[in-house]
């Protein structure tokens, strides 16, 4: 599709030599038409853009009757600010060269009488950024729609990725005593601690599906090996020793179905304890962040679930589970997380 480009001056003499010069440099590849004023060419305009054809250089003179050229450039403006607009002006002009500057936004004035040489490099650096600029708004719009549909894709699969996550957790559940909402339960604590960190928004989405998946190790364990972890001691020899082998099996069926190092980390370490005598043996804070948050709402919901603690306050509770993990535990998480608990509207 050719481009236009319009030219305006009210001194026909002037305009028929311009347009004659237009004509000559650009009307192989380039519509050109003129007007003797600010309506007609306002008319042209309105034509080649209703018809949705580039208009890329509008050239109007300042002195002219009724409508100047400073006036003029801004009502193009209105209509396409992408069209690039020079003013034709003489050397008494200056009020008008500021106008249209300010109001116009124009790219460029030439003083009259005009250099062929200076107009001609001025109109091909006009044509050139107007050029850039339609190859520069295309290419965003191309990167839009790439983007729209690469985040309808993104949002399709993180939802079905969600769903698995979700099924698989109710999974989780039932291997361990049948405790149906167990996962969820403890994925909400994790989210107040996370919450109360102010974690980054993926690492807070990747700590709540890593405790979603928490006991993910237990589906590739025997009923028998599982009801020994329940039914031992926490914290001792042997309770660490399946800890280990759940630990294992989880980070086998993670390689499958995730590709977050993260989350497999959160998972992996849960049984690390603060004072290194866990799994894998790391102390402190060596141990991942999810994870160490991941071993406080385990416990937390762990005590607070035990029907020998059906009748006692929440206090009673958090004083158990205070006691309970003060050497497992990272202290200043849970400070904050029975902080939160006493006042969950601060």
């Amino acid at each position: 599709m050719r481009s236009t480009i319009i030219c305006v001056d009210d001194e026909k003499l002037l305009l028929n030599m311009l347009y004659a010069q237009l004509k000559e440099w650009f009307g192989k590849n380039y519509n050109i038409e003129k007007a003797t004023n600010a309506a007609d060419a306002l008319k042209i305009l309105d034509l080649y853009l209703k018809a949705g054809e580039d208009v890329s250089v509008f050239i109007s003179d300042y002195i002219m009757p009724v409508t100047k050229g400073d006036e003029l450039l801004a009502l193009v403006k209105e209509r396409n600010p992408k069209i690039k607009r020079i003013m034709l002006t003489g050397y008494s002009a200056i009020d008008g060269i500021i106008n249209a500057i300010n109001k116009a936004g124009i790219y460029r004035y030439i003083l009259k009488p005009w250099d062929n040489k200076d107009l001609m490099l001025t109109l091909l650096e006009a044509i050139k950024a107007y050029e850039q600029d339609k190859m520069t708004a295309q290419l965003s719009k191309n990167y839009e729609t790439l983007y729209y549909k690469y985040e309808k894709l993104y949002n399709e699969s993180d939802a079905k990725y969600n769903e698995l996550i979700n099924t698989v957790s109710s999974v989780c559940d039932m291997r361990s005593s049948n405790d149906i909402g167990r996962s969820v339960k403890i994925a909400d604590y994790c989210q107040i601690i996370g919450k109360e960190l102010n974690l980054e928004q993926n690492t807070l989405k990747n700590l709540i599906q890593s405790a979603l998946l928490f006991d993910i190790g237990k589906l590739g364990m025997s009923d028998e090996t599982i009801a020994k972890l329940e039914n031992c001691e926490k914290y001792d020899k042997k309770y660490i020793q399946i800890c280990f082998q759940q630990a294992a099996v989880a980070e086998t069926i993670l390689e499958k179905i995730s590709s977050s190092e993260e989350l497999t980390e959160n998972i992996k370490y849960q049984y690390e304890t603060y004072d290194g005598k866990g799994p894998f043996l790391l102390e402190g804070e060596e141990i991942p962040l999810g994870a160490r948050i991941i071993h406080i709402a385990s416990l937390y919901y762990e005590i607070s679930k035990d029907l020998s603690n059906e009748n006692k306050s929440l206090d009673e509770i958090l004083m158990e589970f205070v006691s309970k993990g003060r050497t497992y535990l990272d202290t200043h998480l849970t400070s904050l997380f029975v902080k939160k608990l006493k006042n969950p509207e601060e």
